[in-house]
């Protein structure tokens, strides 16, 4: 995705908080009157951007699937990676 926004001239150069990116990548924070996409500012909603991850599956998913779906949404795992970069649950 990086590269794709780096060979993109026109794009808004927008990545996730957790995707790793060099200087020299054509990335850019934007802020919006003046705030950061921190996760304090999107739980007060003075900055308006953001985006929701989700899980598609198709049919109707197992009782596993389903536990391994919560397991990456609520589990530990997540809890480090949503603190390393500010993420917020989707019921902020």
């Amino acid at each position: 995705m990086i590269q794709r926004i780096n060979d993109f001239k026109g794009a808004m150069r927008h990545t996730g908080s957790t995707w790793q990116f060099k200087p020299t990548d054509k990335v850019n924070v934007i802020t919006v009157n003046g705030y950061q996409p921190t996760a304090k500012n999107l739980r007060t909603g003075t900055y308006p951007f953001h985006r929701q991850m989700s899980a598609i599956t198709t049919k109707n998913p197992s009782t596993d699937i389903i536990k391994l779906i919560k397991e990456a949404q609520t589990g530990p795992a997540f809890r480090r990676v949503a603190k390393q970069y500010q993420l917020l649950p989707l019921n902020h």
